[in-house]
């Protein structure tokens, strides 16, 4: 079995690469193990959320979104990778309608590509942001709402010191006997 991606010895792979093998590859233990260690998830305008969109997994799409991954940055470089793709507009005479030709079979093919990402992140965005996003919300404040709680016993054991366990006590330090030379 090939090890990919590809390194050797102590090198440790790039989480980076391995997530992006993890998507591309359907492979969701690899996904979840790899989503923690990648610092940045819209490096590469947006790769990894592109990639998702692409393959059409709104699984990874919403864990990319929720690990912090920015929906409108990969649909802005989807849309400025979409400018550069060299094409024609003829119109009739009239000017009502037009057809747009390509230069060759490549950039018609990637600029379909492209077409089809963005229509799935904008229909990812709607759904995340209508459905997705408010039960998010609501587990981050019930989340914090733990953290606080947390923080008040904390706060109120420091205020008002341990309670004391059951059981003798130690003797005070001037009952005790002095240490040995």
């Amino acid at each position: 079995m090939t090890q990919w991606p590809p390194h050797t010895g102590d090198i440790p792979p790039n989480p980076a690469d391995t997530l992006f093998v993890a998507i591309r590859g359907d492979a969701h233990d690899a996904f979840y193990a790899s989503i923690k260690n990648v610092k940045d998830l819209n490096q590469s305008d947006g790769l990894f959320l592109r990639t998702a969109a692409q393959m059409r997994n709104r699984l990874f799409m919403k864990e990319l979104v929720s690990h912090g991954a920015d929906i409108p940055y990969a649909l802005d470089a989807v849309s400025r990778e979409m400018a550069q793709i060299p094409r024609q507009h003829d119109y009739d005479d009239y000017g009502d309608d037009y057809t747009i030709r390509y230069n060759n079979r490549e950039d018609e093919k990637r600029y379909r590509d492209l077409k089809m990402i963005s229509e799935t992140l904008q229909q990812f965005q709607k759904h995340y942001t209508t459905h997705l996003a408010p039960i998010e919300i609501v587990k981050n404040q019930l989340r914090i709402l733990d953290e606080i709680e947390q923080l008040k016993r904390e706060i109120a054991e420091l205020r008002d010191g341990k309670p004391l366990g059951k059981g003798a006590l130690p003797p005070p330090a001037s009952m005790r006997k002095p240490p040995s030379p």
